[in-house]
């Protein structure tokens, strides 16, 4: 009888332990999700407190701290699938943090090489005006070796004349043929240094130089005594000619030139002509240039433009190509969705006006783009036109 109770007892003990291991081992903990990892691992990364204080970022910085702590409660009751969507989703928050930050850095760069470019502007033009001095001077010279020439060749014709009275009348003759030759220099000179007011040698240089070797020529030809009178006079009357070409060639470039100098004339001018062509409506004046709206260029969701921004991004091209000096910076927006998904087709959207403006022979290095996403509806609720690119036409 003793033996039985004791093995009752032995068996009760041995369930009662197994019950309890068993329950142990349903109450473990599972292992913690490799997302939830990562995210914590980001957001505890050196790097990422200069993310949160980047200029943009805060929203997108504080949703990933969010996720982080509601992945985290997920985890803690066991539900490992959801812990693992709010991880995933709280890590594209932060990346997106990180892209508008790398955005901005990217915006002070440019700024700072502007800046650089602005400084070195004024050394530019300081040695272009010596040069164009230069020219001058050399022009002045060569001037006064023709006359000086031309003066010799006469004094030794007259001195034929009084030796040999049989060829007076000759020698008379040929000397008024080359006064008449020496005026034609002068009218190509005169119309050398009117071309170079102009700047022709740099806004018409094709021109100019094809005058500039006719004139040379013209030269050489005075110089041979078996040239005639009439072949000089021909070469000279050439060369006015093409120095005349080269003067209205580079006249409209120079006065566009001196324009460019006058940054408060040329962004009226820019705001004038975007208003004529887009509407006072969505033309907006910026403090250094014009903003220039393109409203329901895409349709929802997509980054390829409609008929209407097809239209409207050639025109904007058109507009760039025409103001060249002007820097672009084009922004691209949504209307309202699912904040990452909208940050990266206002992004595309962007890129596709970019790929407009530079196969229309726009600079790809004037132009700067930027996703916007969803934020600052211009629109409120009228989704259509909130699928826009806006451009800003910027002069320092």
């Amino acid at each position: 009888m003793l033996k039985q109770n004791s093995l009752r007892f032995l068996i009760i003990s041995m369930l009662s332990l197994g019950l309890g291991l068993s329950l142990v081992s349903g109450c473990s903990t599972p292992p913690k999700p490799k997302e939830l990892t990562e995210l914590e691992r980001i957001l505890q990364a050196p790097d990422a407190l200069e993310v949160r204080d980047a200029p943009g970022t805060e929203k997108y910085y504080r949703e990933a701290r969010q996720y982080r702590r509601v992945s985290r409660k997920a985890y803690e009751d066991n539900d490992v699938e959801r812990a693992k969507e709010y991880a995933l989703l709280g890590t594209l928050r932060y990346r997106t943090a990180a892209a508008i930050k790398k955005q901005s850095e990217d915006k002070a760069r440019l700024d700072e090489a502007n800046a650089l470019v602005a400084a070195v502007n004024p050394e530019i033009q300081t040695l272009s005006e010596e040069r164009n001095k230069l020219v001058k001077e050399v022009a002045a010279l060569e001037m006064q070796v023709a006359r000086a020439r031309n003066a010799r060749e006469q004094a030794k014709r007259m001195q034929q004349a009084q030796s040999n009275n049989s060829f007076q009348r000759n020698t008379a003759d040929s000397t008024g043929a080359m006064a008449a030759i020496g005026y034609k220099f002068d009218a190509a000179n005169e119309a050398r240094e009117k071309a170079l007011t102009v700047k022709a040698d740099e806004f018409a240089i094709e021109e100019f130089n094809a005058a500039t070797t006719r004139y040379n020529a013209a030269v050489v030809l005075r110089s041979k005594d078996s040239s005639s009178a009439l072949e000089v006079g021909r070469a000279a009357d050439e060369a006015t000619a093409l120095y005349g070409k080269a003067y209205a060639v580079a006249k409209p470039l120079h006065e566009e030139s001196i324009a460019m100098q006058n940054p408060d004339a040329r962004r009226a001018a820019i705001r004038t002509d975007a208003q004529s062509t887009f509407g006072a409506p969505f033309t907006v004046v910026e403090p250094l240039g014009v903003r220039v709206v393109l409203a329901m260029s895409f349709d929802k969701g997509s980054w390829t433009l409609n008929a209407d921004g097809q239209v409207l991004a050639a025109s904007a091209a058109k507009l760039a190509d025409k103001y060249k000096e002007a820097e672009l910076i084009i922004e691209g927006y949504t209307r309202k969705g699912d904040p990452t998904e909208n940050l990266g087709v206002s992004a595309s959207r962007a890129r596709t006006v970019r790929k407009v403006f530079t196969d229309a022979g726009v600079k790809d290095s004037r132009i700067t783009t930027s996703g916007l996403g969803q934020e600052n509806p211009r629109f409120g609720d009228d989704a259509s036109k909130n699928d826009r690119i806006e451009v800003i036409f910027r002069i320092p």
